[in-house]
């Protein structure tokens, strides 16, 4: 589950539809895990624990860096920043090259001398939502204890 839990939050800006099909594969999981316990295995014996343990941290840290990886990959391999900045960014017709997949032949590129202001931004909106998760974690540390 953590591991689906990165997959799902690191790339959610390359692939969003992720977070569906590990809804879909956790209630699959969830029924058979069921099935497993009400016919097939004994009830296990519950054991009282206070938290998650270190697996909070690793989460946390998990959550943190997916700030990192999402704001990157929306800004150095998505096309909404060259909608959204037209002048730092230039089109490219790459039509004589048989390589390029169901893009139309054409590949949005940093024009350069440009790439210290996509950077700029870039950084800033990963500091804009980093400033955001330390805001709720100050704000809501204490929730449900």
């Amino acid at each position: 589950m953590v591991l689906q839990f990165g997959y799902v939050t690191l790339f959610a800006c390359a692939f969003p539809l992720a977070s569906l099909l590990s809804v879909v594969s956790n209630m699959i999981e969830l029924r058979s895990d069921a099935f497993r316990l009400t016919y097939l295995t004994k009830r296990p014996h519950p054991n009282r624990q206070r938290d998650i343990g270190a697996w909070n941290s690793i989460l946390y840290g998990m959550v943190l860096l997916s700030i990192f990886t999402n704001c990157f990959l929306f800004g150095f391999s998505s096309a909404q920043m060259a909608e959204w900045f037209p002048s730092l960014f230039g089109e490219h017709d790459h039509s004589h090259h048989h390589n390029i997949l169901a893009s139309g032949g054409s590949h949005v590129e940093i024009i350069e001398g440009q790439g210290r202001y996509v950077m700029m931004i870039v950084l800033d909106r990963t500091t804009f939502c980093l400033a955001y998760a330390f805001l709720f974690t100050i704000l809501f540390n204490n929730v449900g204890e």
